[in-house]
């Protein structure tokens, strides 16, 4: 059986937000693990609400696709 287009990319963006999750909570647990990252936690941090903002989106994108299909 073969995937559609609409099912492909849905899958892919689900794919995108479950990495970017994943990244966010590498950015906060780094940090608190390896004292060397300490120092940089601040950026860590931005770096992971940018993440979470990222999947956040690719979350509200694929529901508003599917509601227009």
């Amino acid at each position: 059986m073969t995937k559609s287009g609409s099912q492909r990319r849905a899958s892919l963006s689900l794919m995108v937000t479950i990495a970017t999750y994943f990244l966010a909570i590498v950015f906060i647990v780094l940090p608190l693990v390896n004292a060397n990252w300490a120092r940089a936690s601040v950026i860590s941090f931005i770096a992971a609400a940018i993440c979470v903002v990222w999947g956040s989106v690719f979350i509200w994108v694929r529901k508003r696709n599917l509601r227009q299909s």
